[in-house]
């Protein structure tokens, strides 16, 4: 993820990952340049998705309200599409989970063989 990559440094940052091979997250509040930008970084063989901050909602050096809750909301939805989409294999994936109950971690932690 780039912050501020529509122009200047950032922008040069973003071409670099590119250049570099890296798949890239361009935001920022200007949406035609980061469109621009996102344009560019895929011509170089990457791909790039889009995030336009809320103006509104934006205040500089501060995490507090970075990104709003609906532009993450939104955020995190486009990007889980790209992947089904771009990245996952058309197959079927699962999914497993294995916990160890906290009464035995430390069990566990000190005896690797009674794994």
């Amino acid at each position: 993820m780039v912050t501020g990559s529509a122009k200047g440094i950032g922008r040069e940052i973003a071409e670099r990952l590119a250049t570099a091979g890296a798949d890239l997250l361009i935001a920022d509040i200007l949406e035609e340049e980061s469109e621009r930008t996102a344009a560019e970084v895929e011509a170089l063989g990457v791909r790039s998705l889009v995030h336009k901050f809320c103006k509104e909602n934006f205040l500089a050096f501060s995490r507090k309200s970075w990104p709003c809750p609906s532009c993450e909301q939104k955020r995190m939805l486009l990007f889980a599409d790209k992947v089904a989409e771009d990245v996952l294999l058309a197959v079927p994936h699962r999914f497993w989970t294995f916990s160890i109950p906290k009464a035995i971690r430390g069990i566990l932690l000190r005896d690797r063989r009674l794994l």
